[in-house]
């Protein structure tokens, strides 16, 4: 969840030049917040599409429409769970050979973050408790490149399958990053105090509305 956040600074400025009148003050907040809030939401897509491996879809999906309730602005992050091969791989190719043992098999790079590390194949653990084989790219029956792995024949009952497609983490997970809170967080301030103030002016620019107390 992220929250849209304000100066409340700003809000006793506002308060006093609406001579103490909370119910204005609610609609001017409610007002500011209506412009704020999805310029926040866009800003932090922008800064997971510049950071995170996946294509854009995946993250506009997961940035949900902003709510705004008791003069608070908000909008959820949360997607279901992704597909390794979601994320960047190198080489995007099968990396399974037939007719050769699997423990000679090439394998693969993928990047979850652009910034961040990059990781291979051969050092990935596989199955939840580590217990699966290297993972590898194939084809599944309807010809979609997937990474899989296999369940080693220790771990595998009788009439189990022993092949499992490979997860990675949600968008979620990039989500409580410094640099996409930072983001959130300044946005946040600039616009809202912006709009905060256009809402009081023009409530005060209204004739008649304001009554001094």
């Amino acid at each position: 969840m992220i929250e849209i956040q304000f100066d409340m600074n700003e809000i006793e400025r506002a308060l006093d030049k609406l001579y103490g009148s909370k119910k204005l003050l609610s609609e001017a907040v409610s007002s500011a917040l209506s412009v704020t809030v999805p310029e926040v939401r866009k800003r932090v897509i922008g800064v997971l599409k510049d950071e995170v491996t996946v294509g854009e879809r995946f993250i506009k999906r997961a940035v949900k429409t902003a709510q705004i309730r008791s003069g608070l602005g908000e909008f959820r992050v949360v997607s279901k769970r992704l597909f390794l091969d979601d994320y960047e791989l190198s080489p995007r190719v099968p990396t399974a050979r037939p007719g050769m043992q699997s423990r000679n098999w090439p394998g693969f790079s993928y990047k979850l973050r652009r910034s961040g590390k990059t990781y291979h194949s051969f050092d990935t653990p596989t199955g939840g408790d580590g217990t699966g084989s290297k993972p590898f790219l194939g084809i599944t029956d309807n010809g979609t490149l997937r990474v899989m792995y296999r369940r080693n024949p220790g771990h595998v009952e009788e009439g189990q399958r022993d092949v499992y497609l490979s997860y990675a983490p949600p968008i979620q997970y990039h989500a409580v990053a410094p640099e996409v809170e930072e983001a959130a967080r300044e946005t946040s301030m600039l616009i809202f105090n912006a709009a905060l103030e256009r809402a009081v002016d023009n409530m005060l620019n209204a004739k008649g509305k304001i009554k001094k107390r």
